[in-house]
C-alpha cells in the first residue's frame, strides 16, 4: 500500500534536508586549541591575590577571547580586557585585588576554523581551612545559534546551486527533446534562507570578536571592522556578499545560468571556512579537496531536491517517456557525483585526522561514522531499485521510482533522527561539577606523573615529596563521581603497602606516602557506578629526574623535520576494542597534530629500554599524559597517549635514508 498523499510532500522536503545535512560537512569541527595551563593552576590554594589571569593554548587563536571570574559566593570581579600574547598563543587578563573566598574562571575563544572554545576551572583565595563548600553547578553551554544558522545557511546554498545545473544540464535537454516545460527551482526562497544562515554567522562572529561582550542594543558598537580583518570574518563576509549578490541577480530571467558564478564561489568560500581550510595542521592539499567534495554535494543535492520538483508537477502516466528520460540522466549524473564526493571526503578525513583510528576515537570521527551509516545504505537502496527500474517494463518504471523515492525517505527520515539525537546530546560538563568546587589541589614541588586506562576509566597518578595522588577521569573528562579507588602494591624493598586514602574531592583521592628510592610498583583499582573499570598497574622510580624541557623541544624540532615515516598507531576507545592501523605521513603533519607541541607540564626522564631514552609529560589543562620513548637521534620510537576517553599506542618506522636531523645555528 503507497503512503497517503497529504505524506509525500513532507516526506520529499525531509529527505532534500536531510542528504544536504547528512552530506555536507559537519558544521562544528573539533579544530581547537588545546588548553595547556592556567595561571592560577585550576584547584590552586593561593595565600594572596594573583594579579592577572593567564592562559596558555597550544597553538595560537583567533580572536574572540573573553575572560569572566565570579566568586562562588555570588558577584562580579570587573576583570580587565583580555591581551593576547606571544602572537595569541596566551591570554591574559588583569585582575583587581581579590579577597578571601573560592573564585570560578570562565573563558572563551575563537578558533582558526569560526567556532568558540569555551572552559571553566576554580581558584581559591586566602585559609584553605576557611573556605566554603560550594554546590556544583553546570558549565555555561556553548552558543546553539552557530551550528543551526550554519546548516541554514548550507541548505539553501547547496540546493539552489544543485538545483540551476539539473535545470540546465540534466533536465534541459530533455524538455527540448519532448516539448516539455520542465518546472524551475525555487532559486530566490533558496537563496533567502542561505541569507537567513549567512548573516547571523557574521553578526555571532562580529559580537565575539571584540572579546567583552556588547549588549544587543548597542550593536554600532560592535567590531564590525575588527571582525573583519580575521579569516573566519572574512570569509564570513564573503560567503554572504556573494549570496546577496546571487539573490540580485535572480530576477533577471537571461542571468540565471549567471547565477552559478557567485553562487559557486560561495560554496567554495563556505567550503574553505572548514578545518580543511583553516586548520594548521591541514596539508596543503586539504582546501581544494574540501571544495571539490562540497561541490558535488552541492550539485547531488540540488539535483535530487529539483528531480523531487519535476516529479510533483509532471506525475502522470502520458509524461512517462520524459521523466524516465529524466530520471536516467540523473542517475546517471548523480552516480558521477558520488564517484566524486566520497573520495575527496576521504581525502579530506586523511588531513583531519591523525590516522583513520581517530575515526572511531574521537567524537567527529564517531559522528562521521554514525552518519555515513544511513548514508551507505541509502545508496544500496537506491542502486539496487534503479537496476531494477532498468530491467523493468517502460510502463512500470514511474511506479518503481515513486515506491523508490518514499523507501529512501523513510531510511534518510532514520538518518535524520540519528543526527538529530547527536544533535541534542549535551557536551561534556565541565569537571567542576560535585561537591567541592575546587576539585583536587596541585602538587608542588618535583612531580612525576603516570597514566593508564582501565576499562572506560582514565587513571592519573601523581607523586611528588611525601605524597600521592589519583584522579580518575570519565570519557567525558569529568571526575568519576562517587568513584571506588583502592590502592595497592610494592615498595622497593619488596614490602607491602600500607595507606589510607583520603578524599581530595571527585573521582580524587590522596595519601601520605614516604617514597623509598628506587622503583615502586602500584595497583590502582578504580570503579564507577556510572562506568567499568579495572586496575592500572604502574612503577615509579623516585627520586624523580630534574624536568628537562629542552629535550622534548628538540625531540618536537627533530620530529618535524622528517620528510617521511611509518606511524602504526592502535586506539582504544572502549574496553576490549582496540583499532589498529599502519600507513605513511609526514613529520611536520603529525607534529601539527600532537598537543605537546605546543608546550607541557612536568617534563621528566623516566627509565628507558637499553639504546633510548623516554619521556613522560602531561597538559594539566586538558588532561593529557604521554609517554615518548626516544631514539639516540632525537626520533620518536613509541609514544603512549593517556587522555578521557582514550588510550592511544603509536610506533614508528623512519627510512634511514629519509631521516633528517633539525637545523643547528
Amino acid at each position: 500500500m503507497g503512503l497517503p498523499r497529504w505524506l509525500c510532500r513532507p516526506l520529499a522536503i525531509a529527505l532534500c534536508l536531510t542528504v544536504v545535512a547528512i552530506l555536507a560537512p559537519l558544521p562544528v569541527v573539533g579544530a581547537h586549541s588545546f588548553l595547556v595551563r592556567t595561571t592560577p593552576r585550576a584547584g590552586e590554594r593561593l595565600g594572596a591575590s594573583p594579579q592577572a589571569i593567564r592562559l596558555q593554548f597550544s597553538e595560537p587563536v583567533a580572536g574572540g577571547e573573553q575572560v569572566a571570574v565570579k566568586p562562588a559566593a555570588g558577584g562580579v570581579v570587573p576583570v580587565a580586557p583580555p591581551r593576547r600574547l606571544q602572537g595569541g598563543a596566551v591570554i591574559e587578563a588583569s585582575l583587581p585585588p581579590l579577597g578571601d573566598g573560592v573564585y570560578v574562571v570562565s573563558w572563551q575563544v575563537l578558533s582558526e576554523d569560526g567556532d568558540l572554545v569555551v572552559g571553566e576551572f576554580a581558584f581559591a583565595v586566602g585559609a584553605t581551612d576557611q573556605l566554603p563548600v560550594v554546590a556544583g553547578r553546570g558549565t555555561t553551554a556553548i552558543a546553539w545559534p552557530g551550528p543551526l544558522v550554519r546548516w541554514l545557511f548550507l541548505v539553501g546554498l547547496l540546493l539552489a546551486v544543485g538545483g540551476l545545473v539539473s535545470e540546465r544540464w540534466i533536465w534541459g535537454p530533455v524538455g527540448r527533446r519532448y516539448a516539455l516545460a520542465i518546472p524551475h527551482m525555487p532559486v530566490g526562497r533558496l537563496l533567502l534562507l542561505a541569507l537567513v544562515g549567512g548573516v547571523p554567522q557574521f553578526v555571532l562572529l562580529a559580537r565575539q570578536a571584540g572579546g567583552a561582550p556588547v549588549p544587543l542594543a548597542d550593536w554600532p558598537r560592535w567590531p564590525w571592522l575588527a571582525v573583519l580583518a580575521t579569516r573566519p570574518g572574512l570569509l564570513a563576509f564573503g560567503q554572504v556578499a556573494l549570496v546577496a549578490y546571487g539573490l540580485w541577480l535572480t530576477p533577471v530571467r537571461r542571468a540565471r545560468q549567471v547565477l552559478l558564478v557567485p553562487l559557486g564561489l560561495a560554496v567554495a568560500v563556505a567550503a574553505v571556512r572548514g578545518h580543511a581550510g583553516t586548520g594548521t595542521g591541514a596539508a596543503w592539499w586539504a582546501a581544494p579537496a574540501n571544495v571539490l567534495h562540497l561541490g558535488a554535494v552541492a550539485l547531488w543535492c540540488g539535483a535530487l531536491a529539483h528531480l523531487i520538483v519535476v516529479l510533483w508537477h509532471l506525475h502522470g502516466t502520458d509524461r512517462g517517456p520524459a521523466l524516465g528520460a529524466g530520471v536516467r540522466r540523473y542517475a546517471t549524473f548523480a552516480l558521477g557525483l558520488v564517484a566524486v564526493a566520497l573520495p575527496s571526503g576521504a581525502v579530506v578525513a586523511l588531513a583531519l585526522f591523525s590516522g583513520p583510528a581517530e575515526l572511531v576515537a574521537t567524537g567527529y570521527g564517531r559522528v562521521l561514522l554514525v552518519k555515513l551509516l544511513p548514508v551507505a545504505a541509502a545508496l544500496g537502496l537506491a542502486l539496487a531499485a534503479r537496476r531494477r527500474l532498468r530491467a523493468g517494463r517502460r510502463e512500470q518504471r514511474p511506479g518503481v521510482l515513486t515506491r523508490l523515492t518514499r523507501v529512501e525517505g523513510l531510511l534518510l527520515l532514520l538518518a535524520v533522527a540519528v543526527a538529530a539525537a547527536l544533535a541534542a546530546t549535551p557536551p561534556p560538563k565541565s569537571t567542576l561539577a560535585g561537591e567541592n568546587l575546587l576539585g583536587a589541589p596541585p602538587l608542588t614541588g618535583p612531580v612525576l606523573r603516570q597514566a593508564a586506562r582501565v576499562g572506560w576509566l582514565s587513571v592519573y597518578v601523581a607523586a611528588t615529596t611525601d605524597q600521592l595522588q589519583i584522579q580518575v577521569l570519565t570519557p567525558r573528562g569529568e571526575p568519576a563521581a562517587e568513584a571506588g579507588i583502592t590502592l595497592d602494591g610494592r615498595a622497593p624493598d619488596g614490602m607491602g603497602l600500607e595507606v589510607s586514602p583520603r578524599a581530595c574531592g571527585p573521582g580524587c583521592v590522596t595519601t601520605a606516602f614516604p617514597w623509598q628510592a628506587g622503583t615502586t610498583t602500584l595497583a590502582v583499582a578504580a570503579s564507577s557506578p556510572e562506568w567499568a573499570g579495572g586496575t592500572a598497574r604502574l612503577a615509579l622510580s623516585w627520586p624523580p629526574e630534574p624536568e628537562d624541557p629542552a629535550l622534548l623541544q628538540r625531540v618536537i624540532a627533530t620530529m618535524r623535520a622528517q620528510p617521511r615515516l611509518t606511524l602504526t598507531e592502535g586506539v582504544t576507545a572502549s574496553p576490549g576494542s582496540t583499532v589498529t592501523a599502519t600507513y605513511p605521513i609526514v613529520g611536520a603533519q603529525f607534529m601539527a597534530s600532537e598537543p605537546y607541541a605546543g608546550g607541557a607540564d612536568d617534563v621528566r626522564p623516566v627509565p628507558a629500554p637499553p639504546g633510548t631514552r623516554a619521556l613522560v609529560l602531561y597538559l594539566s589543562g586538558s588532561s593529557y599524559w604521554f609517554y615518548l620513548e626516544i631514539d639516540d637521534a632525537g626520533r620518536l620510537l613509541r609514544e603512549t597517549a593517556v587522555t578521557p576517553g582514550n588510550l592511544i599506542e603509536r610506533t614508528f618506522a623512519y627510512d634511514t635514508e629519509d631521516s633528517a636531523e633539525p637545523e643547528t645555528r
